[in-house]
């Protein structure tokens, strides 16, 4: 008995591009570019150091916030030239954030999402 592989069928390129779909996800590019954009919104990359140092704190505020700044930055510079990135990539800054996130919480310097409110 002999098995066969069936070639995959390649989609027309109308189909693929979003721009004749907008209903399709983003390309890495733009969601790259979209989770830069957030991660802008939701930090306070921005807020001076002496807010961010505190006398006691959980992780160090200041530090977490310059390494974000530093992956951003670098992000963006890549993005400009032309880079893609992977899916990997764009998991990995979004689980850095998140955790930087937590941990500015966890000293209150951001927001602590009301629970209750969400159902």
């Amino acid at each position: 008995m002999t098995l066969y592989s069936v070639p995959r069928q390649t989609p027309p390129a109308a189909v693929c591009s979003s721009a004749h779909n907008p209903a399709r996800k983003p390309g890495r590019q733009q969601a790259m570019q979209q989770l830069i954009s957030d991660i802008r919104r939701a930090m306070p990359l921005d807020e001076p150091y002496a807010l961010l140092c505190q006398k006691q704190c959980v992780g160090c505020p200041k530090k977490l916030m310059e390494y974000l700044e530093s992956e951003l930055t670098g992000w963006e510079s890549a993005l400009q030239a032309g880079e893609q990135p992977s899916l990997g990539d764009i998991n990995q800054l979004a689980k850095t954030s998140r955790k930087i996130y937590r941990v500015l919480q966890k000293n209150g310097l951001t927001p602590i999402p009301d629970k209750t409110s969400e159902g």
